[in-house]
C-alpha cells in the first residue's frame, strides 16, 4: 500500500473517522494489512477458494474496480448526503469514486496531486447538525 495512503488512513483514524478501503485488490490479501492498520470495513473484490483452500482463479462477483466501487461504498453508506466523503486514489480504477468525493485526491508515487478522491472515511455526527465524514481507499 502507497506509504502516502498509510499515513492518511492514520490521520483519518486518530480524527475518530471511520474509515474504510474500497479496491480492486483481492480481498484476501488486503483485509489482514488492513487489519493491522486498524480499518475494519473493507471492500475489495472476493476470489473463489474451494474447500481444501485451492483458489480457483475467478472472482466471487464483480471485480471492485470503477463504477463498483461506487455501488459498494453507497450500499454500506447509502445516506450520500449524511456525511462528508473524503478519498484518495492512484489509478483509473478510481476515478469514478474520486468524482463523487466532496474532498478527493490522486496519489502519486511521491506526492499527492490534483483534487480526486481514493480514501472514503465516515465520523460520527458532531452532535451540532454537521455531517459525518466517510473515507474510502481505492
Amino acid at each position: 500500500m502507497n506509504s502516502q495512503a498509510v499515513g492518511m488512513l492514520r490521520q483519518h483514524l486518530a480524527e475518530g473517522h471511520t474509515v474504510c478501503v474500497v479496491t480492486a485488490s483481492i480481498d484476501e490479501w488486503v483485509r489482514p494489512l488492513c487489519a493491522r492498520l486498524g480499518v475494519t470495513t473493507v471492500m475489495a473484490t472476493g476470489i473463489e477458494v474451494t474447500a481444501d483452500g485451492m483458489v480457483t482463479g475467478r472472482f466471487l462477483g464483480a471485480n471492485c474496480c470503477g463504477r463498483q466501487k461506487v455501488e459498494r461504498l453507497l450500499q454500506l453508506f447509502p445516506r450520500r448526503q449524511s456525511y462528508r466523503l473524503y478519498a484518495y486514489g492512484d489509478s483509473s480504477g478510481d476515478d469514478e469514486l474520486l468524482a463523487m468525493a466532496d474532498e478527493g485526491f490522486r496519489l502519486g508515487r511521491r506526492r499527492l496531486f490534483g483534487r480526486w478522491p481514493l480514501l472514503r472515511h465516515c465520523c460520527p455526527d458532531d452532535g451540532v447538525g454537521g455531517r459525518r465524514s466517510l473515507a474510502a481507499r481505492g
